[in-house]
């Protein structure tokens, strides 16, 4: 397992609701894993298939009538909710987050 890894494990263990997870469990979700980056203003495009976890940064998600709905930073997910999908998110700052099969949860 490279450093990389480990530190993405570190991260996770950190995370609710995966602070409960055993190392093993850990070690299966981060192969699955990819990771996003992406510059100030870049608006997203959210597949339904994947959870997203900011790393670093923050996502400006704002409702169907481009109100704000809610301003996601370290440790905060997003994606879960259909209805949220329909919104607009786009990166608040340079963000870094990490995108995981919804399959892997359920």
């Amino acid at each position: 397992m490279d450093i990389e890894e480990l530190e993405i494990i570190d991260f996770l263990k950190s995370t609710l609701p995966l602070d409960s997870a055993n190392s093993s469990q850990l070690k299966a979700l981060v192969k699955d894993i990819h990771i996003g980056y992406r510059k100030r203003k870049y608006i997203l495009t959210l597949k339904p298939d994947f959870l997203y976890l900011v790393r670093k940064g923050a996502v400006l998600i704002k409702d169907e009538n481009e109100q704000l709905f809610s301003i996601l930073g370290e440790r905060q997910w997003f994606g879960y909710s259909a209805q949220l999908l329909l919104y607009s998110h786009s990166c608040q700052e340079d963000t870094l987050y990490y995108k995981i099969p919804k399959k892997l949860f359920f």
